[in-house]
């Protein structure tokens, strides 16, 4: 074991996300998925969101050496009818249905091929640490 004085700094790898901020891409993919959430309706700790991703921006090297894409991608929560059907709110604070309007489409699956501006995303994690991310720009 590696006795704590021999600890040393190194310089963490990363990629600086502020080179893609407001850089122009299409969007690649939406699919329905679910994530760990505490709001989840039917008490499996999971909520139903819309993901949607843009088209690779550049690749990134993993910790295998592995390319892996870099892509801007947002959720947005969905939601369900009395009846148990999926569907995206609608009201004036809808998060997806104005992202929607904003791109000129009535539907999700019309966000496909769409043109949207990229935005740095940042998350405020455990311990005081804050996550960064690309997302795009709803608003």
């Amino acid at each position: 074991m590696t006795d704590v004085k021999e600890l040393k700094p190194i310089e963490a790898k990363g990629v600086d996300l502020g080179q893609f901020e407001g850089q122009r891409a299409k969007i690649e993919s939406v699919e329905v998925t679910k994530v760990r959430s505490n709001f989840g309706k039917d008490g499996d700790g999971e909520s139903d969101v819309l993901k949607v991703q843009s088209v690779p921006l550049t690749t990134i090297e993993d910790r295998d050496g592995k390319d892996v894409a870099l892509r801007a991608s947002e959720l947005f929560n969905l939601t369900r009818d009395e009846n148990g059907a999926l569907g995206w709110p609608t009201g004036p604070n809808g998060k997806l249905a104005g992202f929607m309007k904003k791109l000129g489409v009535s539907h999700p699956a019309e966000v496909i091929g769409k043109e949207v501006v990229v935005g740095i995303r940042r998350k405020e994690g455990t311990g005081g640490m804050t996550r960064e991310f690309l997302g795009f720009n709803t608003d």
